[in-house]
């Protein structure tokens, strides 16, 4: 079986066996600032089998924190401008609420755990992500 096929039927067992627990979505900022990385962030995870839940538009810890709900795995997902200036803090925060492993939609900043983002080894990526969801 060739490496692509392998991976796509890894993929398909995945999707099969849905995790029980989904991500939070901590989605930082407007729609319009957090949409692409949001978007890239689902889909790998929907690849996996694993549910987001998004926090929806957000200005700030506080309101990503107001929507969040003790999901042990996050995803912050938002523009470059708004990791440098909250994205650390939220990770922060999400931890001190509860969240036991921290994943960026985007290059790696500080406090993280894991990225997500083009070139990503995919199926390494969601058995990571699920082994940490259970």
């Amino acid at each position: 079986m060739t490496t692509c096929a392998a991976t796509a039927t890894r993929s398909e067992e995945l999707r099969g066996e849905p995790a029980s627990t989904p991500v939070f979505l901590a989605t930082m900022g407007t729609v319009a600032a957090h949409t692409a990385r949001a978007t890239f962030a689902t889909n790998l995870f929907a690849a996996g089998g694993v549910a987001v839940v998004a926090a929806g538009p957000t200005d700030g810890v506080e309101s990503v924190l107001a929507a969040y709900n003790g999901e042990k795995v996050v995803c912050p997902a938002g523009p470059d401008a708004a990791y440098a200036e909250w994205g650390t803090a939220l990770a922060t925060a999400l931890r001190d609420a509860g969240a036991t492993h921290v994943i960026i939609a985007g290059k790696p900043i500080d406090g993280v755990d894991d990225s997500c983002a083009m070139g990503v080894n995919a199926l390494t990526f969601l058995t990571t992500t699920r082994e940490k969801l259970a």
